[in-house]
């Protein structure tokens, strides 16, 4: 099996036993702004708008906050909204919520390949709206 590090501690890290790898992995998390642990939802909705209106310069949408407290409360989270919603400024949400120093790794998938398809038929059958 080839395996490639990309540092010294990814290399030294793939040295040591499998278990100890996964324990590691399981135990290792991303560290949240010291605001946004042990609060209530309402107050990490809040933080979560202030964070994002400081950054962009204007209000998030009630939805993308919701969406990013649910991560935050490691709850399954799909957020279904229309073209120019807002949906791709969730990850960089979340990802702003994190310690600076904590580096998260934030995965999204994208279907654009179905996306396409998805707006083609609705041309194609006249049910598009702008």
């Amino acid at each position: 099996m080839l395996r490639r590090s990309q540092s010294t501690a990814g290399a030294s890290m793939l040295a040591q036993a499998r278990e100890t790898r996964r324990q590691r992995s399981l135990t290792t998390r991303p560290k949240l702004q010291h605001h946004f642990v042990n609060t209530s939802e309402a107050k990490q909705a809040e933080e979560a708008g202030k964070q994002f209106e400081q950054m962009h310069g204007y209000p998030a949408r009630t939805e993308q906050i919701q969406s990013v407290v649910d991560l935050l409360n490691e709850c399954t989270t799909f957020l279904l909204a229309g073209t120019g919603f807002g949906k791709s400024c969730v990850p960089g949400m979340f990802y702003h919520v994190h310690d600076p120093t904590s580096s998260p790794i934030i995965l999204c998938i994208n279907p654009l390949d179905t996306l396409g398809d998805d707006q083609v038929s609705s041309v194609t059958h006249g049910t598009f709206a702008y």
